[in-house]
């Protein structure tokens, strides 16, 4: 384990405030733990409604389909 350098915890680099990653020149910011914990969410939300209605009808108003995940970076 590399050990921290400044205020930061081991593992992460320090935070920048969100307006500077703009001036820097950057158009999106993508912070993997949090689309990690959405995506997570989404699939318990998923199994949940799989196990108690042998469907995902609950949630398929929240489910992609399938064109739209195929024009994903079109």
């Amino acid at each position: 384990m590399v050990p921290a350098r400044g205020p930061h915890r081991p593992g992460l680099r320090p935070h920048r405030p969100y307006g500077r990653h703009r001036e820097l020149g950057y158009l999106l910011l993508v912070v993997p733990p949090n689309l990690q914990r959405a995506m997570i969410t989404a699939v318990l939300r998923t199994l949940e409604a799989i196990n108690r209605d042998r469907d995902s009808g609950a949630v398929r108003e929240r489910i992609v389909r399938t064109a739209e995940y195929l024009a994903i970076g079109s």
